[in-house]
């Protein structure tokens, strides 16, 4: 047979599968198969119906149809339910199988697995991508070839310290959560500044809080070469028809971690950590280090504003500096504090300026506050989007906007849920200071239930479509990403 990937998703298909195998006679015939998925979902759906999974007949299948790919398998991914129990022997023929898949280059395993990552040069010397979930992290020593590592689970700083120290060629790490460690100069006197993990491009870590701030400087100051960070956990919207998040931050994550990456990592290219906030006095002050960067998603808070009320107290107060009349001293604090907010701006602008190579840009957020009603308000939400978030920059051209215009490179820009100040001036000005714009995420019409059609969003949306058509609208939500 010549059967390239094999993605399986009922225990039917099993079942198919393993017949063919059985009525050829040789459970090690080839099937030149080069990646086999066992989804872990189709045992949630067994153990369901009426007839409960026979978890050893399983195994046995599993085993015929590893042993039948033994030279050709190249991916491997197998869910948590079809592996042996925790407590079973190392000899098992289902372990047996997987050791004899020397060709292996890519293993996704299930929650609970026994092979130690010093174990990998011996059984797949050629494997380059390693996700776990539950596993065994003792290093013996060196293990040459990992590029990437996934581990699904909460580790400690020292666990992931001892990894990169043993991974020399570890170009892409991912951690599902970082305790903190107990022993802060230990770990230190681990992270030998001299022998730094080098090949290490990209991180992706869960999101920060102000305990972890020490945790965290001690590994970024240890990744010179660092050029993507990724800080996970935000919201997600998964059913446009019954609104349900899939993953959810409080938008109150405010940590000087962050500045501290952004001040040391000079070569970073990605930051990614759009459930995260940056505070404007405590966190912008100071230059960034890493002027490379190719895309910045992070909230960035404590810009000052004028109200709608105040801009009309403001114009009065311009108009009455014009004529040159006397101002008393209401008028006069009413100039003062937009002097303020277009200090607050120069600084948001002046940082973002100092970035010449951006391709996008995202500094808002597709902001969705739950709200419950009826006796089962677990299953009755919605989404509220009547408050866009206050204190974060305007991007009007009377507020500095036009600082931005060395942004030449910029792809996508988004400002969803931002109380922005973005009008068809702007929109000009876009069009002429950014000529590789393709994307606006902010103007996109609402396509939620018990949502108001915006009608100003929509003036501008065909004010933007007779300027230039190729622009694109789109949400963060994952109904817009299609």
């Amino acid at each position: 047979m010549y059967i390239r990937h094999l993605h399986l998703h009922s225990t039917v298909l099993l079942n198919s599968a393993a017949s063919l195998i059985s009525n050829n006679g040789d459970s090690s015939c080839s099937w030149n198969l080069r990646s086999l998925s066992l989804n872990d979902d189709m045992g949630r759906i067994a153990s369901g119906s009426e007839h409960a999974i026979d978890k050893l007949g399983v195994l046995e299948q599993v085993t015929d149809l590893i042993g039948a790919n033994t030279n050709t398998s190249l991916t491997l991914t197998i869910g948590d339910t079809y592996l042996p129990r925790a407590d079973a022997d190392l000899d098992y023929p289902f372990f047996n199988a997987i050791r004899g898949l020397h060709n292996m280059a890519e293993f996704n395993c299930g929650y609970r697995f026994v092979f130690k990552l010093s174990d990998v040069p011996g059984f797949w010397p050629r494997l380059r991508t390693y996700m776990f979930y539950y596993g065994v992290l003792d290093l013996d020593g060196p293990v040459l070839g990992l590029r990437c590592l996934a581990i699904r689970n909460v580790v400690y700083l020292q666990n992931v310290v001892d990894i990169l120290n043993n991974l020399p060629d570890l170009e892409h790490l991912e951690i599902e959560q970082i305790y903190n460690t107990r022993d802060a100069v230990h770990t230190r006197q681990t992270m030998d500044p001299s022998a730094s993990p080098r090949a290490l491009k990209s991180l992706s870590i869960p999101w920060t809080k102000n305990t972890q701030e020490e945790t965290f400087q001690i590994l970024f100051s240890w990744l010179p070469n660092l050029t993507k960070l990724t800080m996970h956990d935000f919201e997600v919207l998964i059913d446009t028809r019954k609104p349900a998040l899939a993953r959810t931050c409080d938008l109150t994550r405010e940590s000087h971690t962050l500045e501290f990456v952004l001040k040391s990592c000079s070569n970073l290219r990605v930051f990614d950590a759009l459930g995260h906030r940056f505070m404007l006095r405590w966190q912008m002050l100071t230059p960034w280090a890493c002027t490379k960067l190719e895309t910045f998603r992070c909230q960035i808070l404590g810009v000052r504003r004028l109200t709608r009320s105040n801009e009309v107290a403001y114009r009065r107060a311009v108009d009455y500096q014009e004529k040159g009349r006397r101002l008393n001293a209401k008028k006069v604090k009413i100039l003062q504090h937009h002097q303020a907010i277009l200090d607050d701006h120069a600084l948001v602008n002046n940082q973002l300026a100092r970035l010449p190579q951006l391709r996008v840009l995202e500094i808002g957020f597709d902001h969705r506050k739950r709200r419950s009603y009826g006796l089962r308000a677990s299953r009755c939400e919605f989404l509220d989007y009547s408050k866009p978030l206050q204190y974060m920059p305007e991007f009007s051209l009377d507020s500095g906007l036009g600082k931005l215009s060395v942004l030449k490179e910029l792809k996508v820009f988004e400002f969803e849920g931002v109380d922005y100040r973005i009008g068809t001036k702007e929109l000009d000005w876009m069009t002429e200071s950014w000529p590789k714009l393709r994307m606006l995420r902010g103007l996109e019409k609402d396509t939620l239930p018990r949502i108001r059609f915006d009608e100003q969003k929509a003036l501008l949306r065909n004010h933007l479509r007779r300027l230039r058509p190729e622009i694109q609208h789109e949400s963060l939500g994952a109904f817009g990403l299609q």
